[in-house]
């Protein structure tokens, strides 16, 4: 007998280890989800850093919450949203326990777009784009929540599902001084990675830079220079939203703000088509 490697662990993650963070991963009672043909369910995946982890100071629950799940990347179930939002990052004691994505994803319900939504947050704080593109240590997060979904039978191909990506980062690219054509050619790889893993869909790209009360002009250039409105759609200004509706530190949203914000993403994103 011939002993040969074991394949590789398709759902192995690498996570960042960043100092006052850790990812997500806590879990209560799974919930069964069955995928109903004759309705339509949007699955809703979120990467980008802190704006789109459990960050906003209060807990947020949908108020459709029999129809708006999460699928945990770590053990690929799912899961009611009722504390942090499982696969992004929380600060124990610091931040949170709210996340936009939650609100944004409760707005699909709400506004009748659609029946279900699968939300698949996996967003890491303090990161920046180099650290999701090809060489960087995030770079298969994407490519594994896909695998989780195609093991639970769901994919872009699945009859009344649509898939969208929502993409949330610049703060650290504004501090780090990224070029525009550096961060253009780092997000086109985190995009292209994710059609390579079997995302079909639309994405989404926020206008997001402010960290203090400062931006990226050469960021948000990149950010804005990307939508083609084919593929790539605009998935809100969220630089437009001043101190009033952030935190102490006037980089991370208030509750007032969470909600502003979810709502400029949710009408972008309506505004495609969804």
């Amino acid at each position: 007998m011939v002993d040969f490697p074991a394949p590789p662990d398709p759902f192995v993650l690498t996570d960042m280890t960043i100092a006052g963070q850790a990812a997500f991963r806590a879990t209560g009672t799974p919930r069964a989800i069955t995928i109903n043909p004759a309705q339509k369910t949007l699955v809703l995946l979120v990467a980008g850093q802190s704006l789109w982890t459990n960050i906003t100071p209060t807990l947020f629950t949908p108020a459709n919450s029999t129809v708006v799940s999460q699928l945990n990347i770590y053990d690929g179930a799912f899961y009611p949203i009722t504390s942090n939002v499982l696969g992004s990052s929380f600060y124990q004691g610091t931040f949170g326990p709210g996340n936009m994505s939650a609100r944004v994803a409760d707005q699909f319900v709400s506004g009748g777009n659609f029946n279900n939504v699968i939300l698949v947050n996996f967003a890491v704080g303090s990161t920046a784009v180099a650290d999701w593109a090809s060489g960087g240590t995030l770079y298969e997060r994407g490519a594994v929540a896909m695998k989780r979904l195609a093991a639970r039978g769901i994919t872009p191909g699945t009859t009344g599902v649509q898939f969208a990506y929502l993409w949330g980062q610049g703060e650290a690219d504004k501090t780090a001084g990224t070029s525009q054509s550096a961060y253009a050619a780092a997000l086109g790889q985190v995009l292209s990675k994710m059609t390579a893993s079997g995302f079909v869909g639309r994405f989404f790209v926020c206008k997001e830079t402010w960290i203090s009360g400062a931006v990226s002009t050469a960021v948000q250039a990149a950010q804005v220079g990307i939508v083609d409105n084919v593929t790539i759609f605009s998935g809100g200004d969220l630089d437009s939203f001043n101190a009033t509706y952030r935190q102490a530190d006037n980089t991370h949203p208030n509750d007032t703000g969470a909600a502003a914000m979810a709502t400029a993403v949710y009408n972008a994103m309506v505004a495609s088509g969804y």
